[in-house]
This record gives C-alpha cells, structure tokens and sequence, in this order.
C-alpha cells in the first residue's frame, strides 16, 4: 500500500501541469533541499496550499538575515546548525510591538482569537478555498462551474468526512505520524491502539480520544489557541429522570445516553450531586443510574481539552472513585455513548 502510495505521489509531482504552477528558482531550491520525489511533493504541495508559487513569495515568508529554511518532513524549518542563532534574533522575539505587527502583516491581518476565527471562515467560504481544497484532495474541478465546485465541497465535508470510513483512515494515518513522536500524549495513544483493528465498532471512542490528543498536544505547543465551541448542547423533556423534568444536555454523547435512558425505561438523575476534588473545587457527574437494586454514578467523556483539562479529568476520576466507594456506588467512566445497560453493570 505504502509503494502504490509513492509512486501516485512522484507520478504527480513530475506532471507537467503540477510542475508548470511554480516558478523555475523556486522549483530549483525545493529540489536541492528534499530527498526524494516524495518529500519534493509533499513540500510543493504544501507551498500550493499556502499560495506559494514564486521564489520571492518563498523568501518573505521562509528566510531571515540571507538564510532560508528547509524541509523537514511535515513543514519548514530552520536547519539545525542554524536553530540556537535563530532563537535568539530579533525574527523569534515577538514581545516586541512591532515584531507583532510585523508577524500580522505576514499573515495577512491573521490574528489568533475571535479576529482570527471570523477572518478563517471568510477564507474557508470563498470559492478559491474551495478549489485548493479539492485539488489538494485530488478532485478534478477542471470545466467545472462555481456551483458544481460547492456542491462538490459540501458533498466531500458531509458524504467523505463524516463517514466512519474517514475516521478509520484519519486514526491509521496518526497512529503512522511521525509529527508527535517526542510528544507522551501520542506514545500513550501509539500503544494503546498500534495493534488493535480499528473498526466501525470501536471506532466511535477511538476517534474522539485520538481528537483529544491532537488537541492538547496543540494546546501546549501553541498558548495562543483559543477556545472553540463544538459541543452540541439543547433541552430535552425526560419522563424517567428522578430529580429534572427537562434537562439541559451538553454534549451529543450526552443526548443519545438520555435517550437510550428514556427509551429503556431506565430511572436515573441528571448531574445529581457535587463531589469535592483534591484541589477544594467541584465535579458535577453526569448520572446516577438505579438499576436492578444498584447505583451506578455514570461519567460519559468523549473530548478532553488541552493539558489541564487532562489534569482535570485526572482530579474528577480520583474523587469520584473516592466518593462511590465510601457510598457503595459502582463509578463508570465512559468513552462512548452507551447503548447497553450491561456496558456498565458487568
């Protein structure tokens, strides 16, 4: 798979036409600084994607003092010998206002915050995103018209992306990443999973989780990412639960446990009580379950955010294991939705 995989990518980037986007000089220095036709592509197809197509354009954006960076694999960077120099020049300090205005500038007004979100999505809505995405993806948009070119990108986001097959592929391609391989997050996550078959049964937990390394490892390498709002949240009237007759849910996972809870005629309580963590604060479960005779106080987590939410997390299982064992309760922390009452009192 891997061979069938290089040889499509060296059949690309020596396709006249693919060639014929950039300038001679800058075609000359990508292949000089890349080993191969593979790593050739992968660093012209990520010079495309960032409108990249002259050496000029390459040199405001990837040099300082006559030095030019490299490719190193996943992105470009300064070569080794040039790393201690470079974080110490006047280029990394961005303390300063006018290297902050001048990195601005260089991103073309990007800013990260609430700025940079509205500016993104401005971007992502425009018909030439839309046309590098596909080609990026391989999809032909030649003699294609505006609205063929839309419906072409909605249909890849919803019918491609979404799909379990997508998922599956997206955790077999990270589990292969060489990106994170100094990062404990990801070697936890590589051990866990390198030898387990990710299928359509398993994958529901195992895409969410691999999302939740992305991120913190994301988090921590950038102190600048701001929060983003994707958890789906919406009022639901309930029958079964003990203590709410219509309950605020937040998340998805969340509905579909109420649901299965309700369809099953299971009686349980939303978030019914405070439990104190070891730092004095407090965690709200999810559910307390009564079922057969037995308590059952119910965690369902899918997405963790950044390393102290991680920490967080860490905090919250300790005091409700604590808590539920000094009240014989059975505690459960879910990493998926639950669809089986015997996932959780086996």
């Amino acid at each position: 798979m891997e061979i069938k995989k290089q040889t499509k990518l060296k059949q690309l980037v020596n396709s006249e036409y693919f060639n014929n986007l950039f300038e001679y000089e800058l075609m000359n220095y990508i292949t000089k600084i890349t080993k191969d036709d593979n790593e050739k592509y992968k660093a012209l197809k990520n010079l495309y994607f960032d409108g990249i197509l002259t050496f000029n354009d390459f040199r405001n954006k990837y040099s300082n003092d006559d030095n030019l960076k490299i490719w190193k694999g996943t992105r470009f960077g300064w070569p080794d010998e040039l790393t201690n120099y470079m974080k110490g020049s006047s280029f990394r300090g961005k303390s300063r206002p006018e290297h902050s205005e001048k990195m601005k500038i260089k991103m073309k007004g990007i800013v990260r915050g609430e700025s940079f979100r509205k500016t993104k999505k401005e971007q992502n809505s425009s018909i030439e995103f839309k046309i590098k995405f596909l080609i990026n993806k391989n999809i032909d948009v030649s003699s294609k018209s505006e609205n063929e070119i839309k419906d072409l990108y909605r249909t890849f986001i919803s019918d491609v992306r979404k799909t379990n097959e997508h998922k599956i592929n997206k955790v077999k391609n990270f589990l292969r990443t060489v990106k994170y391989l100094d990062e404990p997050l990801f070697s936890k996550f590589e051990s866990n999973y390198k030898n387990v078959d990710i299928t359509n049964e398993n994958i529901d937990y195992i895409y969410p989780e691999m999302m939740s390394v992305i991120s913190s490892i994301s988090m921590v390498r950038n102190e600048n990412m701001g929060k983003t709002k994707f958890f789906k949240t919406g009022f639901i009237k309930v029958n079964n639960c003990l203590n709410k007759t219509i309950i605020r849910y937040r998340s998805s996972w969340e509905i579909k446990t109420i649901e299965f809870l309700e369809l099953n005629d299971i009686k349980y309580s939303y978030e019914p009580f405070y439990i104190q963590k070891k730092d004095g604060t407090l965690y709200l479960p999810d559910f307390l379950i009564q079922y057969e005779g037995k308590k059952i106080l119910l965690e369902i987590k899918g997405f963790v955010r950044g390393l102290k939410g991680k920490i967080n997390e860490e905090m919250k299982i300790e005091a409700a294991e604590k808590y539920c064992e000094e009240n014989n309760i059975k505690y459960v922390y879910l990493n998926k939705v639950l669809t089986n009452i015997n996932e959780i009192i086996d």
